[in-house]
This record gives structure tokens, C-alpha cells and sequence, in this order.
């Protein structure tokens, strides 16, 4: 039975504890936030005792608002935050981060302007002066899974310390540096990206990501042999990292090297089992890649079973058809994908029907 000061005795262990009510009430949003209730957490953040000027809360409640995509209340947030402490380092990139995440609709030009404003304000940041409160705050969790993985690994090894925010602040340059170099990678600009993800490299050596961003920028600025091995070392930490595998077989093949390029696209079609954008450019790749070494047959063989797959999602293996979930291939690559496969066997002498 519950004794009748069962109310009375647990505040007085909270107090013992000092496990405040701002404490309880950040603890019990952040339950809800992590549950998907993101309703729920900003309800609670509102009850905190002057949750408007604390920075620490609003940041918190601009996360949770940007994830029920209420955009007012994110901004306020944000402004209210700023307007306090303008170099607010966790604020300026969690800011950064939901701009990366939305890089399509917002240009690369903003995103990298967001990026580098965070970038300079962790550089300006002080572990010691730092409450380390603010290091294990909310975080938006878009494209920042190492980073994720990272920090609560901090949080379980580190008790709230200097050391702790430090480790943090670390995390938070790996992480727009990243992002950084995928911007300007993605601009064309490879020397600029290589720079930002080197440094990132150097805080996270074994980020398969960043190690296949790597081999892209290395690439295309012609160091071959480099960027092979970080593209060897991307696909040796993440298996199942395919684009990884694409970039690594285009730059063999672009490099007279194409028989090199068979192996890891062979390993893909077996690891990757859905039937997207990029099983189906894996097949694509690899059928073009035998016919240039002249393998005829095995080049039409996998243009036909790449047909198949993109027609009825079942995947054509080696012990016969299996059926997949269903075609994941995005909707906009659907009618190049399928003018690719039909345009390759019709030059190599197949007359193919058109799709039901």
C-alpha cells in the first residue's frame, strides 16, 4: 500500500538529492521530447519559472517547436535566446543543423552561412565557463547520428564536468565541420571541402561518412590513390554504406581501373537488398562496367534483373527471386531509371515491353 506521506517523504528525498522542481520539470520534458510527445515537452518547458528568459530552456522549446514544425514559436525562441547571449553556442547550431537538414529549400549559400556562424562561436567557447547544463541539452537529431551515438557516450562515461563540455564542444566541431565540407563538396568547391573534412576527420578518425566525403573531394581533385583508400576504409566501417561503394567504382572506372570495380559493386547487390535509387545505380554501374571489360552476357544479364527488380520490387538474387518490401526508389528517378535499363537493352538488341 502507499503510506499516506508518500508525497511528503518523496519531496524531502528530492530536496536531499537536490533535485530541483526546474530540474524535475527539464527531465520530464525531455522524457516526453526523446517519446515523440513533443507537444507534451513544450507544454512542460512553459512550466518552468521564467522558462522565457532562461536560455537553456528556450533552446529547448525551440527544438521541440521546430520538430512540431511550428516555425513562430522557433523563431521567438531563437531571437529571445540571441537577444540574451549572441554567441549562444548550442542555439547556433542547433540551428545549423535544422538549416543542413533543409539545405534543398534553403540554397547552400544560407547553410553555410549558419554553419560558419556556429563554427566561430565554438571556437570562441570555454569549456570552463560553459554551464555544463547547456552541453546535454536537446539537440535536433537530423543527418547527426555519429554525433548522437558520440554524446551519449560522453554522457554515460562523464559526469557533468568541464571535461564533459569539452568533450561536447569537440563533438560540435566534427559535426559542422562535416557539414561544412558536404556543402561545398556538394558546390563543387573540393578544395574548400577537403580542408573542413580533414579537421573533422581528425576529431573522429573512423566516421564512415566523413571518410566517404573524403574520397569524393579527393577525387575530383586527382588524388587517386587517397581517395580509393578512404573509400576502401568508408565501406570497411560501414558495409552497408553504398554510395560509398558507387563513388569508389566510378572513380576505378574513370581511372582505368575497372576491373577493380567489380568486386565492391558484386558485394552491394548482395548487401543492399532494397530495391532503390541506389541498388538500382549499382546495377546500372556494374552492367556498364562488365560490357567495357567485354563481358556481353553478364552486362544484360543485370540490366534485365535491374528492369525486373524497378517493374515488380522483387529482388533477382543468386538463389532465385525474393520479394522486397516494395520499389523505395524516389518518385522523381523512377522514369530515368527506367528509360536507363530499357535504353541499355535495346541498344544491346532486346526488344523490351513497355511497363504495365
Amino acid at each position: 500500500a502507499i503510506p499516506p506521506d508518500f508525497l511528503h517523504q518523496r519531496e524531502e528525498r528530492r530536496n536531499r538529492f537536490w533535485v530541483d522542481d526546474r530540474r524535475r520539470k527539464l527531465d520530464r520534458a525531455t522524457f516526453f521530447f526523446h517519446s515523440t510527445d513533443f507537444a507534451r515537452a513544450l507544454n512542460i518547458y512553459e512550466t518552468v519559472d521564467g522558462w522565457e528568459n532562461d536560455t537553456h530552456v528556450r533552446r529547448c522549446h525551440a527544438v521541440a517547436a521546430a520538430y512540431m514544425s511550428n516555425m513562430a514559436a522557433y523563431t521567438d525562441d531563437v531571437a529571445a535566446v540571441m537577444t540574451k547571449s549572441p554567441n549562444h553556442l548550442f542555439t547556433l547550431f542547433n540551428q545549423a543543423v535544422l538549416s543542413f537538414a533543409g539545405r534543398e529549400n534553403l540554397g547552400d549559400a544560407a547553410v553555410i552561412t549558419a554553419t560558419i556562424s556556429a563554427l566561430e562561436a565554438a571556437q570562441l567557447a570555454d569549456a570552463t565557463q560553459l554551464d555544463p547544463e547547456e552541453a546535454t541539452g536537446l539537440f535536433p537529431a537530423f543527418e547527426i547520428e555519429r554525433f548522437q551515438e558520440e554524446l551519449d557516450e560522453i554522457c554515460m562515461a562523464i559526469p557533468r564536468s568541464v571535461e564533459r563540455t569539452s568533450r561536447v564542444l569537440q563533438m560540435c566541431s566534427f559535426q559542422l565541420h562535416r557539414n561544412l565540407g558536404i556543402l561545398f563538396a556538394d558546390r563543387g568547391d573540393w578544395g574548400q571541402a577537403y580542408k573542413a573534412l580533414r579537421i573533422a576527420k581528425q576529431i573522429v578518425p573512423d566516421d564512415a561518412q566523413t571518410l566517404l566525403q573524403i574520397g569524393r573531394s579527393l577525387g575530383a581533385l586527382g588524388q587517386v590513390s587517397e581517395a580509393v583508400h578512404h573509400y576502401r576504409r568508408a565501406i570497411f566501417l560501414e558495409p552497408f554504406l553504398t554510395a560509398a561503394v558507387v563513388g569508389l567504382a566510378e572513380l576505378l572506372v574513370a581511372n582505368n581501373r575497372a576491373t577493380e570495380a567489380v568486386e565492391p559493386l558484386q558485394n552491394a547487390l548482395y548487401i543492399h537488398r532494397e530495391v532503390d535509387e541506389w541498388r538500382l545505380g549499382v546495377y546500372l554501374l556494374l552492367a556498364e562496367t562488365k560490357s567495357m571489360l567485354g563481358d556481353r552476357d553478364s552486362a544484360i544479364a543485370l540490366w534485365q534483373n535491374g528492369l525486373t527488380e524497378l517493374r515488380t520490387g522483387r529482388l533477382m538474387t543468386n538463389i532465385g527471386t525474393m520479394k522486397s518490401p516494395n520499389v523505395t526508389a524516389r518518385e522523381d528517378l523512377i522514369e530515368d531509371l527506367e528509360r536507363a535499363f530499357t535504353s541499355a537493352l535495346q541498344l544491346a538488341g532486346f526488344s523490351v515491353p513497355p511497363r504495365a
